[in-house]
């Protein structure tokens, strides 16, 4: 029974962190932008999730760290997309004194 309830909350968690990152990464390529997307707001959970199957891989919970994997890759995607598609500074025109 604890596996039947193991795999099912496995499934859903594997298929919600699919849907929202997948997207994500999708938009940020056609834009060639991240712009509006903070960059915590991706680190945090990026962290989160190797904390997580950190965990589950001391305590050999398949179900646990397997669930945490994609996640953290498709956030270190994301995160890598913030540095490829990052705008240059620009340079100040004004005038020196």
């Amino acid at each position: 029974m604890i596996n039947i309830f193991g795999a099912i909350a496995s499934t859903v968690a594997m298929i919600s962190i699919l849907v929202g990152p997948i997207s994500q990464i999708i938009k940020n390529y056609k834009r060639k932008s991240c712009e509006g997307l903070s960059f915590f707001f991706v680190l945090l959970p990026f962290f989160s999730y190797i904390a997580w199957a950190s965990y589950g891989i001391s305590k050999d919970d398949f179900f646990l760290y397997f669930t945490q994997v994609p996640g953290s890759i498709f956030m270190l995607v994301i995160l890598i997309q913030f540095f490829v598609y990052k705008k240059p500074k620009k340079k100040d025109s004004g005038a020196e004194l």
